[in-house]
């Protein structure tokens, strides 16, 4: 009989590192790291964008198995169908759900729960791996996940300082960046943080905090708790004075470190620091305050740009 798969979720914002996560815990024997999962669908639908390997998806060694064994799935029209459906699951749909004040969400997309439940299995199957790690970020995707039956979840919420974030944001593409855009980005990073803090971090609900920052400045530690708390054991990564060692993934989405491969240095980004400007450092901060003295971050003097 084949067991149910583990999926290790890790829900974020943007700009958090949980492509650098997934692609290292992908490294353990047994696991597979298959990136934000739950685009699939957008990518195959575009026919545009390409597998971490460098192939389109349908040609892809890894998915081009998962789709021809799945055909009915990836029909023309099909993703869009199960799009519509994942796309009527909003954060406060889950938050107002949880307070009865409305019901269910989830009876409205049975046919992309459906598919979804086909899919982490057919992974399963196909790689061999008992564990699948799913760095789909957005809080509505781990909710879809976590209704899904005979699939054991794991959430790992990964939160990084938002003034990083939004430095990162700002100066992600070298297009005008606005004061509404920064607005956009750090608000987005506070609805969905907060609404993951609220209703995963309660009690009776599984989930493991993390900090971008202590995982990059000590991982071992951090991929030993992550293993603990999965119930994984005997695991071991490769590390040596270069870094950390990764081999080639078949990665859905995500940063550009998911095409990179051999020894690899993990170190914290400290440029943000010295380069933010005090308007933004002040802006941002004012607007993180409650959740930044959460997740024990300093609200003063974190930047070095005097």
């Amino acid at each position: 009989m084949t067991q149910q798969p583990t999926v290790i979720f890790i829900v974020s914002s943007g700009r958090s590192g949980t492509t650098l996560l997934g692609n290292l815990l992908g490294q353990m024997d047994d696991s597979v790291h298959v990136g934000e999962l739950h685009d699939l669908w957008d990518d195959v639908a575009l026919g545009e964008k390409v597998c971490s390997c460098g192939q389109p998806y349908r040609e892809c060694v890894f998915w081009g198995e998962v789709i021809r064994h799945i055909p009915e799935d990836f029909q023309p029209a099909v993703p869009h169908h199960y799009l519509d459906q994942r796309d009527k699951i909003r954060l406060q749909h889950i938050v107002a759900s949880d307070m009865g004040l409305m019901p269910n969400p989830l009876v409205t997309t049975t046919d992309y729960q459906a598919a979804a439940q086909r899919l982490y299995t057919t992974i399963q199957t196909d790689s061999g791996a008992c564990v699948i790690v799913d760095s789909s970020k957005l809080p509505r995707y781990l909710y879809l996940t976590e209704a899904l039956p005979n699939i054991d979840v794991y959430p790992i919420h990964l939160v990084r300082d938002p003034r990083a974030v939004a430095y990162a944001q700002k100066n992600r593409t070298k297009s005008h960046f606005t004061s509404e855009s920064l607005l956009r980005s750090t608000l987005r990073w506070v609805r969905q943080n907060a609404v993951v803090s609220w209703y995963w971090g309660r009690k009776n609900r599984r989930c493991l905090r993390l900090r971008y920052e202590d995982f990059v400045a000590t991982p071992a530690p951090t991929l030993h708790a992550i293993t603990a708390y999965a119930g994984i054991q005997d695991v071991e990564f490769k590390q040596s004075d270069e870094g950390w060692y990764f081999e080639l993934q078949h990665v859905v989405s995500g940063n550009p470190i998911r095409v990179k491969t051999g020894w690899i240095p993990i170190k914290l980004e400290e440029e943000w620091r010295r380069h933010i400007t005090r308007w933004d450092y002040a802006f941002v901060t004012l607007l993180t305050l409650p959740l930044l003295l959460l997740y024990g971050y300093r609200v003063f003097g974190a930047a070095h740009n005097d």
